[in-house]
């Protein structure tokens, strides 16, 4: 086995250029941006007060929860007007004791921030694209109206249109707490509201809508072929002994 290894990839040859860079690198592709994970489900939970998942960190004597969400929620008050996938496309997080020894610019979360006291906020040296589950939004397939026309609480789609519109605002609306999301208890008034107000951008409007192609992709299919599935399938073998028994003998596809 090795044997053959070897002179399947004898052939292959590789420039010094080349060669110096898959060492370097540990691959022959690296991404033209970097990433960072997106904490949808932990925000979507804390905002609406539900049961979550969380970990204990130790602050000082005591144990405290902890969710990376929560470097959202409260957030400095000077990124008060951030939404939460800018958030953390400009923003990264580490100790007040390092951010002060690299003579960095830092702001400090607000007083809910379980540990408020011994981390904050620093800007990215680079923008960093946000990373989250496509499937965490839904589809909107099965909307028979616009999302941009509220429907009333009596429509079969009513709950569905309302948690869209509740996880769009999550990602692309500044908000603090649930009511900040809500319009006469309803979330897609407050949805229409905004996007009247013009505060969702077109790069927003793109991520959602490349989210629904890919929904749109996975449910099409490509349509059987009727003249394929007509066809008499017999192996060839068959079909020539067949043949030779009959002087007038019609080809498969023939009626």
């Amino acid at each position: 086995m090795l044997a053959g290894i070897y002179t399947h990839t004898s052939g292959h040859i590789v420039a010094a250029p080349m060669a110096h860079y898959m060492a370097k690198n540990m691959s022959r592709f690296l991404y033209s941006h970097s990433s960072c994970w997106l904490p949808v489900h932990g925000i979507e939970k804390l905002t609406k007060d539900e049961k979550m998942v969380m970990t204990f960190r130790n602050i000082g004597d005591s144990q405290k929860c902890f969710h990376a969400s929560m470097h959202y929620a409260y957030r400095p008050q000077k990124m008060e007007d951030m939404c939460f996938y800018e958030y953390y496309s400009k923003i990264e997080f580490t100790s007040k004791t390092k951010a002060t020894e690299e003579d960095r610019e830092h702001l400090e979360f607000t007083e809910n921030h379980p540990c408020a006291n011994s981390e904050v906020a620093v800007y990215r040296s680079q923008i960093c694209v946000p990373v989250f589950p496509w499937n965490w939004i839904g589809s909107t397939k099965a909307f028979a109206t616009s999302m941009w026309q509220p429907v009333l609480i009596t429509d079969p789609n009513y709950k569905m249109r309302e948690e869209y519109a509740f996880k769009f605002m999550l990602l692309f609306l500044p908000f603090r707490n649930n009511l900040d999301l809500l319009q006469d208890g309803s979330y897609q008034l407050k949805f229409v509201t905004e996007e009247k107000n013009r505060k969702f951008s077109a790069e927003m409007l793109e991520i959602v809508d490349n989210i629904q192609m890919v929904y749109n992709s996975l449910e099409a299919s490509i349509p059987e072929n009727t003249l394929t599935a007509e066809i008499d399938q017999r192996e060839a073998e068959d079909f020539w002994k067949t043949r030779r028994m009959t002087k007038s003998t019609k080809m498969p596809w023939q009626t």
